[in-house]
């Protein structure tokens, strides 16, 4: 596997998912029976305490292999993974999907204990819940954590509003731009119907746009119930497991790409003129500039990286989604994919290449006129060499084939005649003549064409000087 592309390992896993899923879940049910043994009950006595630190170590080795081989890292915040790391915080945090893989692999059921709801002013409310988390096998409780959500808190107490259009009733407003007349009108990419308003036309203006609080605080109950419990189990299976030195928590809401730090702490200001549009996204949340994405495209050429990986590698579907956030990141691989590609070109030509050019000499004969051009011995030819000295054996061997073969066959050199020719037909141009000689000839001049390239020349002539004239002529006075 190590000899094989990128491209080639991808359609080699593809070809065999069937054993590698099987492989897998073997590989899974292993670690299950070491799990199971560490969450059965033991003896509570010190009498083996060696045991127990040994069990604590096993354990630790289990979740961070997890973390590595299991758990899906979310590099480009969209909350489509098991962790993320967040900017700001020192730790990863685990997501729910996260926890609830942790505790399948160590046979750990979720079961709500207790649940607190606390009724506040003006219809809002909060929910408090204890998770504790139980052994599946013997029924013994093993830990708990706490969670809280109320529709006080800012993301769901305020919504964003847009405004709508009087005509079609859409929230697709935009305003135009001055160099185009200024005004609002309808955006169509955004399902609305293109109608145009003026600057000061009150069905717009009226309307409250921005940071706005939601009419009905009730909207939100489910999902802060949700929330509440969600963090109370993510919050068990860190306390569980012990984790924590690996994760931390209450943070997964952060990875909205619109939430704007700044604004969280609100107050019961009127918003009617807080915000006209909707909030840019953090910096390193934003698609990479033009000049980036011309900067990883020549990356992408030097290291030979296909398009298809670099949009696997980046989770996206289009270059133009890559995220300011994981650049670095991706220059950083591409550079590595460079200088691996420079490695392995620099170095010697393995057994099974070796073999590949003397079958193309078909024997030893060429090897010191080889060794002559490239000025090297036959062993210490590079690999990025191995097209170049297959290139100069194909020269080699059809000059062989010009001088023996008879004349007027299409493998012979053409004739001090016929290169005149060519000299008249191209008007004695220079320049022309040692293009045509670098394209065809098998040395350094004309008369080293062979015959069989003699209308390929002529049609080259005509195709770059565009001049339509035909090459009959120049061919009826050939010898």
């Amino acid at each position: 596997m190590a000899q094989l592309s990128n491209r080639e390992r991808w359609k080699y896993y593809w070809q065999n998912k069937e054993r590698i899923i099987k492989q897998l879940e073997k590989e899974m049910s292993e670690e299950m029976g070491k799990i199971n043994q560490l969450t059965t009950p033991q003896d509570t006595s010190l009498e083996y305490p060696a045991m127990r630190v040994q069990q604590l170590k096993q354990q630790m080795d289990i979740i961070a292999e997890y973390m590595k081989s299991i758990l899906k890292h979310d590099r480009d915040g969209s909350g489509k993974g098991d962790y993320g790391i967040i900017p700001g915080t020192p730790k990863p945090t685990l997501y729910k999907s996260g926890a609830e893989k942790l505790c399948l692999g160590l046979h750990l059921a979720a079961k709500i204990d207790k649940e607190t709801i606390i009724d506040l002013p003006n219809g809002h409310r909060e929910y408090r819940i204890i998770t504790g988390l139980y052994n599946k096998m013997t029924g013994r409780f093993m830990g708990s954590g706490i969670g809280s959500c109320s529709t006080m808190e800012s993301k769901h107490r305020y919504r964003n509003a847009l405004r709508k259009c009087p005509a079609c009733g859409k929230e697709a407003i935009a305003k135009g731009k001055e160099e185009y007349g200024g005004g609002w009108y309808c955006n169509k990419k955004k399902d609305g119907c293109g109608k145009k308003y003026t600057n000061d036309d009150s069905t717009i203006v009226n309307q409250k746009a921005g940071h706005v609080e939601n009419e009905n605080p009730a909207d939100q109950y489910n999902t802060c119930y949700k929330v509440a419990g969600k963090r109370s189990y993510v919050d068990a299976t860190l306390k569980t497991t012990a984790a924590s030195h690996l994760f931390t928590a209450d943070m997964e809401e952060d990875t909205d790409k619109n939430r704007d730090k700044s604004k969280e702490v609100v107050t019961d200001t009127d918003f009617e003129d807080y915000m006209n549009e909707e909030p840019e996204p953090p910096e390193n949340d934003k698609p990479i500039t033009t000049e980036q994405r011309k900067k990883m495209f020549a990356l992408m050429d030097e290291a030979e990286v296909e398009p298809d990986e670099v949009k696997k590698f980046c989770n996206v579907e289009s270059s133009k989604d890559i995220k300011q956030s994981i650049y670095d990141e991706l220059l950083h691989w591409l550079e590595k994919r460079k200088g691996e590609n420079i490695k392995n070109g620099d170095q010697s030509i393995t057994r099974e290449q070796a073999d590949q050019i003397l079958e193309r000499c078909h024997g030893s004969e060429l090897i010191p006129q080889i060794e002559s051009h490239f000025q090297c011995a036959f062993a210490d030819l590079k690999q990025n060499q191995l097209q170049e000295v297959f290139n100069f054996i194909d020269s080699l061997k059809a000059g062989e084939r010009a001088q023996t073969a008879p004349d007027g066959s299409p493998d012979a050199y053409l004739t001090e005649l016929q290169a005149m020719n060519i000299r008249m037909h191209i008007k004695g141009d220079e320049e022309t003549e040692k293009k045509i000689i670098k394209k065809f000839s098998q040395k350094d001049s004309l008369i080293q064409i062979v015959q069989g390239d003699l209308p390929k020349v002529y049609q080259w002539i005509d195709d770059s000087t565009k001049t339509g004239k035909s090459t009959k002529t120049g061919q009826q006075s050939l010898v």
